[in-house]
């Protein structure tokens, strides 16, 4: 089995926090708040445009797979909502789109 396969098959390594995931705590509208994994660097801001930057993490499809825009995730000390719909992916990860507001 390829590295690849075994990450798609077993995303926990990939989401490791020894390594290069951190906590975070996803609150669903109207329900629980969990904590998951996900993968998120302050320091990166994908360029979406000409002076506009975005937040993005990525987490495990399982863990976000009914999340939705204007939910909340608190990484480190910060609140994030959820900004667009979440990009599902078919490895099984999931992009999210993030808003400091």
């Amino acid at each position: 089995m390829t590295l690849a396969a075994q990450l798609i098959t077993d995303l926990s390594a990939f989401f490791s926090t020894d390594d290069f995931a951190v906590a975070a705590t996803y609150t669903p509208s109207g329900g629980t708040a969990k904590t998951i994994n996900v993968i998120f660097d302050e320091d990166y801001a994908a360029l979406s445009g000409v002076g506009d930057y975005r937040d993005v993490c990525l987490a495990k499809a399982s863990d976000v797979s009914a999340a939705k825009p204007g939910e909340t995730l608190v990484i480190g000390s910060t609140t994030y909502k959820i900004k667009e719909p979440p990009r599902h992916t078919a490895d099984g990860i999931t992009e999210l789109e993030l808003t400091i507001d």
